[in-house]
């Protein structure tokens, strides 16, 4: 093997482990994204259910059926969906 094949390779070996390490450090940039976006979902979760809970403190004792159906009946119907998009349309505007 000639002295430049042998530095080419060197240099294509160097140029596969920082390939390498790039696709590592990609790997833990979305691992660290999804891990952000979760833990803000699940802030959100727990910050709307307490204002749920702080305004109808009755539904504290409810089970999750009693709960779903509770939601089924009180918001998810055609007089909530208006609501929502009433409100959904002032916020864009």
């Amino acid at each position: 093997m000639s002295k430049t094949t042998q530095i080419s390779n060197q240099k294509i070996t160097k140029l596969d482990q920082q390939i390498a390490q790039l696709n590592n450090r990609k790997k833990q940039e979305i691992q660290k994204m999804k891990t952000r976006v979760g833990k803000a979902r699940n802030h959100r979760l727990c910050k709307r259910h307490s204002l749920l809970e702080s305004l109808l403190p009755d539904t504290i004792n409810l089970t999750d059926e009693q709960y779903k159906a509770f939601l089924d009946k009180a918001v998810v119907n055609d007089y909530g969906r208006r609501v929502l998009a009433g409100i959904v349309a002032k916020g864009q505007a």
